[in-house]
């Protein structure tokens, strides 16, 4: 593209531009680039606007996610937890049967035993072999507060000394787990 002279272009007869026109116009365009070289303040602060947005969002989601991610892995160390009370139980370790006992305290961290004993919890001979805390914020919402719940499984046959299907719940904030134990002794989580 070549810069008219101001005769040979009808435009630039008609408007009486000089021959110059093209120095003009060539520094013209020199100033209008070197202008537009960075960002005005408007167009930083409508990106940084857009940026706050979305990491509001994904924090948000990120927060849930890590919530779901603690509970998950909770509910699966204490499935783990019972599963193993249920070997010893099976194995015939000791010679007593072996469970978990849940408490869901008022207040403090709820927490769970694994033991083995001659016949229920409430035994004299009952043996505590760990203790396990859930985390903060964490608590089971089966057993309800204040209250503890037993899972003893028979000697050898590895059942539920009960007969009845039991549940523990873990709740964190609006999350749950569901654990089921079968009369069989058979572990599940939803």
């Amino acid at each position: 593209f070549a810069p008219c002279h101001g005769s040979c272009c009808r435009y630039h007869r008609t408007l009486g531009i000089a021959s110059d026109l093209s120095v003009d116009w060539e520094s013209r365009m020199k100033k209008t680039y070197s202008r537009q070289q960075g960002f005005t303040l408007l167009e930083i602060l409508v990106v940084i606007g857009i940026l706050v947005i979305v990491m509001g969002a994904t924090a948000g989601y990120y927060r849930n996610f890590s919530k779901f991610v603690e509970l998950d892995s909770s509910a699966k160390i204490l499935v783990s937890d019972l599963n193993s009370a249920r070997t010893k139980a099976t194995s015939g370790e000791d010679e007593r049967r072996w469970g978990i006992h849940v408490v869901n305290q008022s207040s403090g961290n709820d927490y769970y035993e694994l033991f083995s004993t001659p016949t229920t919890y409430t035994d004299a001979a009952v043996a505590v072999k760990t203790t396990v805390y859930v985390p903060a914020g964490m608590n089971f919402g089966d057993p309800s507060d204040g209250n503890t719940k037993n899972i003893t499984f028979e000697k050898i046959t590895g059942e539920e000394i009960t007969s009845t299907d039991q549940e523990i719940t873990l709740v964190f904030e609006n999350q749950t787990k569901t654990i089921t134990i079968s009369s069989f002794g058979t572990v599940d989580v939803d």
